[in-house]
């Protein structure tokens, strides 16, 4: 997995992954919709990897991967936007889960949703202007995982994951497993 990304002339990639819990944004308005929901937001404005790789504990923790740049935007939104009162929060929600047409989206939604949408414009601009290497930090709602720089489990790996099969099979003879030996483990 180590070579199923490029890296630069130091071994550096472009990606990282985060654990998110939406609880910390915000516990009545901000859940595993609204995350979804910014994740798919982010990654579509930006045209870059962030997507939800592991739902780990319902509400509480999820796992994102993605390029850094996008990584780094949606810790600074979500900082933002736990600081926010419940109910611009839920009127986002609201407004962004229920229209599903940009266009009208834009013709239809309140002056609480406007804000956040600004922020989030504003957030993957500035993330993917920085200077790399972008630095993760813990932030309200995110936990870096430190040393990951492949991004598990997402459609960035997926041309891989047939050769990586076939690795497998070529290395690992029916013979040789004895699922009995991880009964009572």
């Amino acid at each position: 997995m180590h070579n199923a990304v490029k890296r630069d002339s130091t071994g550096a990639t472009d990606f990282s992954m985060v654990a998110v819990n939406p609880g910390r944004v915000n516990k009545r308005s901000f859940d595993e919709a609204a995350l979804r929901r910014l994740v798919d937001i982010i990654a579509t404005e930006s045209g870059k990897l962030l997507e939800i790789v592991n739902f780990n504990v319902e509400g509480e923790q999820y796992v994102c991967a993605g390029h850094n740049a996008n990584l780094y935007a949606l810790a600074q939104i979500l900082n933002e936007v736990s600081r926010m009162p419940s109910e611009q929060i839920a009127i986002w929600s609201r407004e962004y889960l229920s229209v599903r047409d940009d266009q009208q989206r834009n013709e239809t939604y309140s002056p609480h949703t406007a804000a956040i949408d600004t922020l989030i414009k504003d957030a993957i601009q500035s993330a993917h202007a920085l200077p790399k290497p972008i630095i993760l930090s813990r932030g309200q709602a995110t936990i870096p995982l430190q040393g990951i720089d492949v991004p598990f489990h997402s459609a960035q790996l997926r041309s891989g994951v047939a050769a990586w099969r076939m690795f497998l099979l070529s290395r690992i003879q029916p013979e040789d497993i004895q699922p009995n030996d991880l009964l009572d483990r």
